[in-house]
């Protein structure tokens, strides 16, 4: 009885299917964390857009690079009501790491 308990507990403690990695979340703040969907809604994209100022110059500082030299705000913006509303549910945060590496090639 013992055993039979045994391999039961183990068969429990190890599935046999492999467990869906979690997204990774490097810890965004702010309103990076809210979804596009709630950049799209908003009253003050505003705040959103100098949220992503501090994204990338974040970024510039951290790499030594020039990101978003190629571009203005106003046409991130364009590309974020475009990208949010193809993924209302992504975070802006993810939003602005994709227009990142956009804006590096």
């Amino acid at each position: 009885m013992r055993k039979v308990l045994v391999v039961i507990f183990l068969l429990i403690s190890f599935p046999v299917f492999p467990q869906k990695k979690a997204e990774y979340n490097p810890g965004i703040w702010g309103v990076g964390n809210a979804s596009c969907g709630n950049y799209l809604s908003s009253n003050n994209k505003n705040l959103y857009l100098s949220w992503f100022q501090g994204f990338v110059t974040g970024m510039n500082v951290m790499k030594n690079v020039a990101i978003g030299s190629n571009t203005d705000l106003e046409g991130a913006k364009v590309w974020f009501d475009k990208y949010c509303s193809e993924n209302p549910i992504k975070s802006f945060g993810s939003a602005a790491a994709v227009l990142t590496t956009e804006l590096q090639k």
